[in-house]
């Protein structure tokens, strides 16, 4: 079996929407890039997953953050 169609390694676009899912949780896209994920995402239910997954995985973070006010 070729390694590449296993499920233990995505493909190459599975990896490019699941890093693509992750930036954008992360809040490191750009305006225009976030914008463009936002279009997607009514139209595209993988990349809705991947982004809920993403959301999941790093929701129980939070909880380790104590919060602060901010400056005035």
């Amino acid at each position: 079996m070729n390694q590449t169609t296993s499920p233990n390694f995505p493909d190459d676009a599975d990896n490019a929407q699941q890093a693509l899912a992750g930036e954008y949780v992360l809040g490191t896209l750009s305006r225009e890039e976030r914008q463009a994920v936002d279009a997607l995402l009514g139209s595209n239910p993988a990349l809705r997953a991947a982004v809920d997954a993403w959301q999941q995985r790093l929701l129980p973070l939070v909880s380790l953050i104590e919060p602060v006010a901010p400056s005035q």
